[in-house]
């Protein structure tokens, strides 16, 4: 996806409460024309629970090493990449319903 001159992509996740995964694949080589890796993670009534917005750079020292399959772990990626959402959608009741406020 581009956005302007930005290459994106966006990989989502559905959590239902009884899954314990916590991270993403990443099969993506070096040179991939990316600029932004987003990950976006539902709850199990899929509302967005959280939007992490990660510099290209920073995705590719976050992904596992030395790993047939490489994935990147929530667990491990900067807060400051964490979006803010209530910050991003204001007061519009709308976007609000979307998302899972306070988790």
């Amino acid at each position: 996806m581009k956005v302007g001159d930005i290459k994106i992509q966006v990989k989502s996740h559905s959590k239902a409460k009884t899954t314990k995964r916590a991270n993403t694949d990443f099969k993506y080589s070096e040179d991939a024309s990316i600029d932004v890796f987003i990950i976006v993670i539902f709850t199990d009534n899929y509302k967005i629970k959280t939007i992490y917005e990660i510099p290209w750079e920073t995705a590719l020292k976050l992904k596992t090493q030395n790993t047939i399959d490489p994935v990147i772990t929530w667990s491990k990626i900067p807060k400051e990449c964490i979006v803010s959402l209530e910050y991003k959608i204001g007061d519009n009741k709308l976007l609000r319903s979307f998302i899972e406020i306070g988790n």
